[in-house]
């Protein structure tokens, strides 16, 4: 059917509003060409725009002290920059792909901080990277992603690896 003959056949079909609705409902799907036509959709993915409070991500232990730059909800693009303090301490983060990371870069007694970056990524999770100058391979140990889960990262006193 043209679109001609149905604005005719809809003009006849003045008190029937059913029919009409029909009848342009006819008209519409004319062009489509198969039945999977009519039943595509667009599917999209959510933007994640922020990341879970940082704090939530760590965890200290014994005489070492935590210390984050910035606490609460954070936007995608945020660096959050944290310091574990004391006499000789040292990161322990297990990222989510179960890899596990030390940010040890001076392990020298007296010493009195490691810091950890943080940023928060575009699917809601917050990456980093470590470097653990004092592994027992003869050069430095450096490893990175992303931390999802409560307690990933601990601040902790130093304890020599075996």
């Amino acid at each position: 059917m043209d679109a001609r003959k149905g604005i005719r056949a809809l003009s006849t079909v003045k008190k029937s509003t059913a029919a009409g609705v029909i009848l342009l409902l006819l008209l519409s799907f004319d062009k489509i060409t198969t039945p999977v036509e009519a039943c595509v959709a667009t599917v999209t993915t959510p933007t994640v725009t922020t990341c879970v409070d940082p704090s939530t991500l760590f965890e200290e232990f014994d005489d070492a002290t935590l210390s984050l730059d910035t606490t609460g909800t954070q936007a995608v693009g945020t660096k959050v920059v944290a310091t574990c303090e004391g006499q000789d301490t040292m990161f322990v983060v297990t990222y989510d792909d179960g890899t596990i990371g030390r940010q040890d870069q001076d392990p020298t007694p007296g010493n009195k901080e490691e810091v950890l970056t943080l940023r928060c990524t575009t699917d809601g999770s917050w990456s980093t990277k470590t470097v653990d100058e004092y592994s027992v391979s003869d050069s430095p140990v450096r490893t990175s992603g992303t931390v999802t889960d409560d307690v990933s990262i601990t601040c902790e006193p130093y304890v020599k690896e075996d």
